[in-house]
Parts: C-alpha cells; structure tokens; sequence
C-alpha cells in the first residue's frame, strides 16, 4: 500500500474540502467547456479514487474529467487502486462509504456540509491507512536500520 500517496490525500481533502466531492468521480460546473474546448475547470472537484489519480499524476483534471464522463465500469477505481497498490477488497473498502466501518460510515451519510463531508472522508482515509499498515511487518529497511537487541536487553510492557 501507498501509504504516503493515501497520507497526501487526506491532507489535501482536509485543507481543499472545495475539491472534494465523494458521490463524483469528477466534476466541474463547465465540463463540456473543458472537455470540448480546452476550458480551464471551474468549481473542480473529485472523490478519493479522483485525488488518488491527481495526486500521484496518474492523471490531470482534464483526463480525469474525461475518463469520469467515458468510464462506469470501476475503470478509474482500478486505476486508482493501482496507483494506491490496494487489493481489490482495499479498493472497494477506501472507494465506497457504504462499506466503511462505523462511526465513520455513520457520519458520511449524516453530513450536512462539503466541508463535513471532506473532513469526514479525509478522517476515514487516515484511519483506513493506520488500519491496514498497524499489522503489516515493517519494511526490510527499517528492521535494518534499527539498532541490534542485546541478550540481557527486556521488553517494557504497556
């Protein structure tokens, strides 16, 4: 899993909440315009799948407003999965707020704002990062780098 890339998005969903649009893959208020005649994206926004894209330059705003528009058979989740190095149960769990676990389904679905909207989805994708890296075993480097444990050394308990 892309940690640092899934760590960004939520960082860049928490400080653009704007952007941010979970039930879009993309959106802009002049997407003909832009797809038609070059137009820059007004009002601009996208779901985590969206940013996944975005933010590790898979794509632009211009193709990722090309491929929503052309695409609805999970192509662009796919894609972002790819980007995020996600299996397809981690895909569908990060892309799709009905299979979150509560509280934070709970609070999506009760949302009243964008900005509530972006803050929650942001906490989930935090959450689902510190959830599935909790039990992975550390990188080969890191255990490397980490000074050698004596004999006589003892575990601290919590």
């Amino acid at each position: 899993m892309n940690t640092a890339l899934l760590r960004r998005v939520a960082h860049h969903i928490n400080e653009q909440p704007e952007r941010f649009c979970a039930a879009e893959w993309a959106w802009a208020r002049n997407v003909q315009a832009v797809l038609h005649d070059g137009a820059a994206p007004e009002q601009f926004r996208c779901c985590i799948a969206g940013h996944v894209l975005l933010l590790s330059k898979r794509l632009t705003t211009h193709a990722l407003l090309q491929h929503s528009v052309q695409y609805d058979d999970g192509h662009l989740a796919r894609m972002a999965a790819a980007a995020a190095d996600l299996t397809d149960a981690q895909r569908n769990e990060l892309f799709y707020p009905a299979l979150w676990e509560d509280p934070l389904r709970s609070q999506y679905y009760l949302t009243a704002s964008r900005a509530d909207e972006a803050r929650v989805c942001a906490q989930y994708v935090a959450y689902f990062v510190d959830k599935h890296t909790a039990d992975a075993a550390p990188d080969r480097g890191a255990v490397e780098r980490q000074a050698p444990v004596h004999a006589d050394a003892t575990l601290a308990t919590p």
